[in-house]
């Protein structure tokens, strides 16, 4: 006890709370806010210099290109435009989409040489102008863009299954696909005509080549 113009006064000790940050985790803080990743080819060399687009849900886009060791990371917070809101863009390789937010960030997406990849492309037919398709396979995943996508698939995956999503419209799968189709989306509506002979619904044409 201790004595101060005649009160006493008890000692109470001071409580100091120390967080204890590994090095690896003080370089990546950001790991799982922001959007990031790494993109290599298929041999699992780092890719520098790709053009990675991040879309916000307002529309705004964010430009970034990979370092010398293939990564990225964008220094914002925004909402993406969708699940898929990152584009990744190059002269060489095949263009391709990837989520975002990520499972188990940063993850590590391949892209396919232009000159080793086997090309499907197709149009996203009944959207609206404003509105892409997703097109995603097992093995790679892209956007539409002005109704039309390029989708980049290794020979020796094929046939692959697509899923084709866009919102307000129906999903539309396909299996076993070896070449490039038309797809036709409809509007996804809670509303029925009743009518059995109604032939409304998904159309396919298969595009001749590759």
């Amino acid at each position: 006890m201790f004595s101060l113009r005649d009160q006493d006064i008890a000692a109470q000790p001071e409580i100091v709370r120390l967080n204890i940050i590994s090095q690896e985790l003080q370089d990546n803080w950001y790991t799982g806010l922001y959007p990031e990743g790494y993109i290599v080819d298929v041999t699992g060399k780092p890719l520098p210099d790709i053009e990675i687009i991040y879309t916000t849900a307002s529309d705004k886009t964010y430009t970034q290109v990979t370092d010398e060791n293939g990564y990225f990371v964008f220094a914002t917070k925004t909402q993406p435009k969708s699940n898929y809101p990152l584009q990744a863009l190059s002269n060489e390789y095949a263009s391709i989409s990837m989520p975002w937010p990520q499972s188990n960030p940063p993850e590590t997406i391949t892209m396919l040489s232009l000159a080793d990849a086997v090309l499907f492309t197709g149009r996203c037919q009944g959207l609206n102008e404003q509105d892409a398709a997703l097109i995603q396979s097992e093995v790679a995943t892209v956007r539409s863009v002005n109704g039309v996508y390029t989708l980049a698939i290794r020979e020796s995956d094929l046939p692959v299954d697509l899923s084709v999503s866009a919102e307000g419209y129906n999903t539309v799968e396909m299996k076993d696909v070896a070449q490039g189709v038309d797809i036709y989306m409809e509007k996804d509506t809670e509303e029925t005509s009743g009518d059995d002979d109604d032939d409304s619904g998904c159309f396919i044409e298969i595009l001749s080549g590759k």
